[in-house]
């Protein structure tokens, strides 16, 4: 039986407002640790170029005859690296209407989708940090830089499906030992690797308070006769799949080079619509490319 009461069922919305919170939540993984991590260093040319040399370590003894004549042997030059600077561009392009409408979450939508395309840019540019194959842009493609996996210069590869070890793990750090002479390590990996890292003992034994309800189970430092400090990072553009992946670097070995650092400009406008884009350029560099090393095919189950 009706009661007679008009309820929000009978409005069917046509009179009621909108219960729209003033708020916009956006937790997208953003973070850049490779582009905001590594030293700065300026590039001025499409082609950016760095000496880099090394001195052997003796592998024999060398035993001079007393009173022998001094012979001397060829000098050799420091070899120069190169890579190519890339341009990176993040579009936004907003209508006038929509800059003239009530919105909710902000005031101003233009200011909102060039803060936006400024944490595109960012993320654009960390992937390439480390997946980028090197391009000179022939042919009109873009110029399109080398990134740390294929610039690494040591590798370590284990048979497929390998699972990985505190044993394992120190000889990829042992390849870059041999060749540079630093302690201080990162490393980058995915998830699934960093927590298998995450459950090395070192033959420590863990004990918790009976009243201490957390379980830590996290290393961001790992130390070892080979490394003095290696810096655990779990990155969100390595994947963890068949075949998963690590990579060791050297910080002090390498940099990012920008040629025009990140910033909007305005784009012309043929109608009602106001357009921008983020606009960069970078490298990288990497000046001793043994300060680097890749090791492959470790399980993933």
């Amino acid at each position: 039986m009706s009661s007679g009461v008009y309820r929000t069922d009978n409005a069917s919305g046509n009179e009621l407002k909108e219960d729209l919170l003033d708020i916009i939540t956006d937790l997208s993984p953003v973070q850049t640790p490779i582009f905001t991590g590594l030293q700065k260093s300026r590039a001025t040319n499409s082609v950016h170029q760095w000496l880099n040399d090394s001195v052997s370590r003796a592998s024999s003894v060398s035993a001079a005859a007393e009173g022998a004549e001094i012979t001397f042997s060829d000098l050799s030059a420091p070899s120069r690296g190169t890579n190519y600077v890339q341009e990176i561009v993040s579009p936004f392009k907003i209508s006038q209407k929509m800059k003239d409408a009530d919105t909710a979450g902000y005031s101003d939508p233009f200011a909102y989708f060039k803060g936006k395309a400024m944490k595109q840019w960012k993320m654009n540019a960390e992937y390439a940090l480390i997946w980028g194959t090197g391009n000179s842009g022939i042919s009109g493609t873009g110029w399109e830089m080398t990134g740390l996996k294929k610039a690494a210069g040591n590798f370590y590869s284990t048979a497929s499906g390998t699972s990985i070890t505190e044993r394992l793990f120190n000889d990829v750090l042992e390849l870059v030992y041999n060749d540079v002479d630093d302690d201080d390590y990162e490393m980058y990996t995915s998830m699934y690797l960093k927590r298998r890292i995450s459950e090395f003992t070192s033959g420590a034994t863990k004990n918790i308070d009976a009243e201490d309800r957390r379980l830590v189970n996290a290393i961001d430092v790992y130390q070892s006769d080979v490394a003095r400090n290696v810096k655990l990072f779990a990155h969100r553009d390595i994947p963890a799949a068949a075949g998963a992946w690590l990579m060791v670097i050297q910080p002090r070995a390498f940099a990012v080079a920008l040629m025009h650092n990140p910033e909007a400009m305005e784009s012309a406008s043929t109608g009602a619509y106001e357009a921008g884009y983020i606009y960069g350029s970078l490298t990288l560099e990497y000046r001793q490319a043994n300060a680097a090393v890749l090791a492959t095919n470790f399980l993933y189950a």
